[in-house]
């Protein structure tokens, strides 16, 4: 399920990408839409990586830390 949702999200992300990155090159206007799923999945991956980082912290204060690769 997680492999799903990770291709899921990394195509989503270069789709955003991509289209953003054309945009600028032909000097054109994003979407609206472009840029709600732009901001939508910024605020998603910073939101994401503040949790897993307060998690983490909160493991290693705690002493209850385990390797992730384990």
């Amino acid at each position: 399920m997680f492999e799903f949702a990770a291709l899921t999200y990394g195509v989503l992300v270069s789709f955003i990408l991509s289209s953003v990155s054309s945009n600028r090159r032909q000097a054109r206007r994003n979407s609206a839409m472009l840029n709600m799923f732009g901001w939508g999945i910024m605020s998603f991956s910073f939101a994401a990586a503040l949790i897993i980082v307060s998690y983490l912290s909160y493991q290693a204060l705690s002493g209850q830390a385990t390797s992730l690769l384990a």
